[in-house]
């Protein structure tokens, strides 16, 4: 197998596993609440189907099929652009209310300012601890969102990689299956001549 198939259906192993692991913890984990309170179906329905779909993308990847491989990428694109838009609604880049809808993307904002105050009143710390716990918590909310921009970037790069793997199998087998006519005209013909003579 050359190296850039092999780098390929690795590629999509590993991100059929991470989709599996992570939709299916997803599910468990909104099953678990959606015992206690309603309104978590869609939730439920769309994990299990990135689980599904993550599944069929691994025997995909295992058996080398493109079509199951395909199917899943398309899946896990949609979950993607709405991981994406969830995130920059998160980070703020987006507002929420104008972008998706609020069922889907509640909004979230982080108040580094008032978490700090509300630490200050339950440990009655001072204006100096205010201000150092604000500057760290901003920092590690710049740090969260950069590593969240890496990881949703990283999967759009793993993405089209696993994209360009289809494509690159699928014309591998198309050039076989040329090849495997061209072999069985041979054939024929060669038996042809020989009854002819």
């Amino acid at each position: 197998m050359p190296q850039e198939l092999s780098h390929g259906r690795t590629l999509a192993l590993v991100l059929s596993l991470l989709t599996i692991t992570v939709h299916t913890l997803a599910f468990c984990v909104t099953f678990g609440v959606s015992l206690q309170s309603a309104g978590c179906s869609y939730s439920l329905l769309a994990n299990g189907f990135a689980t599904i779909a993550g599944i069929a993308g691994m025997v995909g990847a295992m058996k080398m099929n493109p079509n199951l491989v395909s199917a899943y990428a398309i899946v896990h694109a949609l979950f993607l652009i709405t991981t994406t838009l969830a995130f920059l609604c998160v980070v703020g880049a987006v507002d929420s209310g104008v972008m998706t809808p609020e069922t889907m993307f509640p909004r979230v904002r982080i108040d580094v300012v008032a978490t700090c105050e509300n630490m200050d009143d339950t440990f009655g710390s001072d204006k100096a601890w205010l201000l150092q716990c604000t500057q760290i918590l901003g920092v590690v909310k710049v740090i969260l969102e950069f590593v969240g921009v890496a990881f949703v970037g990283a999967q759009w790069w793993a993405l089209q990689t696993v994209r360009s793997w289809v494509r690159a199998l699928n014309e591998k087998q198309r050039e076989d299956v040329l090849h495997l006519q061209k072999d069985v005209e041979k054939a024929v013909l060669g038996e042809e001549r020989d009854i002819m003579w």
